[in-house]
């Protein structure tokens, strides 16, 4: 981590980051509807959109920042802390199994018949748009910036504050969604965006948070698929 020259002001980061990240989720608030019309609720749709304007915002954003790509975690690589943040993560891979295991259940006695391309809407929309997109946006873009301009970051439970702050960031769009298990599901998700920071922090690439949020929301895109083995 590099420490910023002492003239420079130590909130700029922080303004910098909250601006592209809230930037790009008011881009897909307004733009999904605006280019969709009645058909933005449509979960292939949704994902698209997402797909396209966070990395959008994070590679221009990388662009104004004048920095590399490679410095922004768009490398592969793969090392122990890696390994180690997946075992982290059991917990709540665990719950989402379970949780989606009972959907699954719910969605099998159900008289409703979801439609094809919905169904794999909700499993494209939650098992390859989030892993992507948010992991360029939150990690790859935003803990990157908030790591080399913050002074000396302070240390919580193995974390840097920023780490704590971009999880936050992380977190809040997640917590308009109602699902069952409301409370337990969206501590999961916060949990889950501080063990991608924390891998993130120590291969300073984007290769193990991927691999890690995909694992996550693997079990929900999994129970998207029920419906076309019941046909």
């Amino acid at each position: 981590m590099t420490n910023p020259s002492h003239d420079t002001d130590p909130t700029t980061p922080y303004v910098t980051v909250t601006a592209v990240c809230f930037g790009a989720l008011l881009s897909y608030a307004l733009l999904n509807p605006a280019i969709w019309g009645d058909l933005s609720l449509e979960p292939f749709r949704q994902g698209a959109t997402f797909l396209a304007i966070a990395p959008t915002w994070a590679l221009l954003a990388a662009r104004a920042s004048k920095k590399p790509l490679r410095h922004l975690g768009f490398t592969l690589a793969w090392d122990w802390a890696a390994t180690r943040g997946l075992v982290l993560l059991l917990p709540v891979i665990l719950y989402n199994v379970w949780n989606v295991t009972l959907r699954g259940i719910a969605v099998a006695a159900s008289a409703q018949s979801p439609t094809l391309s919905g169904t794999l809407g909700v499993a494209f929309g939650t098992g390859l748009v989030p892993p992507l997109a948010e992991e360029l946006l939150f990690r790859g873009y935003a803990l990157t910036v908030l790591l080399d301009g913050a002074y000396a970051p302070k240390r919580f439970l193995g974390l840097t504050s920023v780490s704590w702050y971009i999880s936050v960031i992380f977190l809040l769009p997640h917590l308009i969604t109602v699902v069952p298990g409301y409370l337990f599901v969206n501590l999961g998700r916060f949990y889950a965006g501080l063990v991608y920071a924390w891998i993130f922090e120590r291969t300073r690439s984007l290769t193990g948070p991927i691999a890690a949020h995909f694992l996550v929301n693997l079990p929900t895109a999994l129970v998207a698929l029920v419906p076309l083995l019941l046909r």
